[in-house]
């Protein structure tokens, strides 16, 4: 007898309002996560909100629970290798927070850039005390796939003095070469620092065949299209693999 599976909700999702990351309206996405049964969706595009309107108007229509936030990188000034961070609006005040620390981001960057240091979170200026810690938001580390340990735990550690208590480790597998490894250390830091770990899906689309842009070129078996060399001169097309990013979609539960 097939075991019911346990209620979904997508984590990080990201739409076209994510510049040459996300591939389908915030609609599309509402609409083929209810189709899917998804229990909810977050659209969290790149430091910016722009997506959240459309996408409530489609989740009230079809009756699907929308989640809001943003995922950023944050770029330590001590030189240390920047990370990403999913922020997700809890209720209102959260939502206030989340806006808040985007638009600090982007007034000290140039038009169509942003940039949030740790400090923004951890011990911001007397004018934005409010955003320390990010009250009424969970946040969310993305560990890069690839990178040492030993870095991801730094992250994590920080992270918990931030916001202890409302801080997850995420984990997204995509059929690369290192993703045992990757389940590994993830699983680990989550165990060595007691923070909860949640499966995200890094969507960047509505379905296979949208997430086209910006495929990792690290996994080189999943290159889109391949050309096999019979003889000299002549090559045999063989049919195009699915490029990494491509699994980054809203998939059919148990797929």
């Amino acid at each position: 007898m097939a075991t019911a599976l346990p209620s979904y909700a997508e984590l990080q999702c990201v739409s076209h309002y994510a510049f040459l990351h996300g591939s389908s309206a915030p609609e599309q996405l509402v609409q083929r996560a209810a189709g899917l049964g998804y229990h909810a969706l977050a659209i969290a595009d790149e430091c910016t909100v722009a997506g959240v309107v459309k996408a409530h108007l489609a989740a009230k229509e079809v009756g699907l629970k929308l989640l809001i936030g943003s995922q950023m990188m944050v770029t330590p000034e001590d030189g240390t290798p920047p990370f990403s961070l999913l922020i997700l609006a809890m209720n209102k005040n959260g939502y206030d927070n989340l806006c808040e620390l985007i638009t600090v981001a982007r007034r000290r960057a140039n038009k169509g850039e942003y940039l949030v240091r740790p400090r923004d979170i951890a011990a911001p200026p007397p004018d934005l005390a409010a955003l320390r810690g990010m009250p009424d938001c969970q946040l969310i580390l993305l560990p890069r796939y690839g990178v040492a340990i030993e870095v991801i735990e730094r992250q994590a550690a920080w992270l918990l003095q931030c916001a202890a208590g409302r801080v997850r480790i995420a984990l997204f597998l995509h059929f690369r070469s290192f993703d045992q490894e990757h389940r590994d250390i993830v699983a680990a830091v989550g165990a060595q620092v007691d923070m909860p770990l949640v499966a995200t899906g890094d969507v960047h689309a509505r379905e296979i065949g949208e997430a086209t842009a910006g495929h990792d070129d690290r996994d080189p078996p999943r290159r889109a299209g391949r050309a096999v060399r019979i003889s000299p001169g002549v090559e045999r097309r063989t049919a195009p693999a699915i490029p990494g990013q491509a699994w980054q979609s809203l998939s059919t539960r148990g797929a």
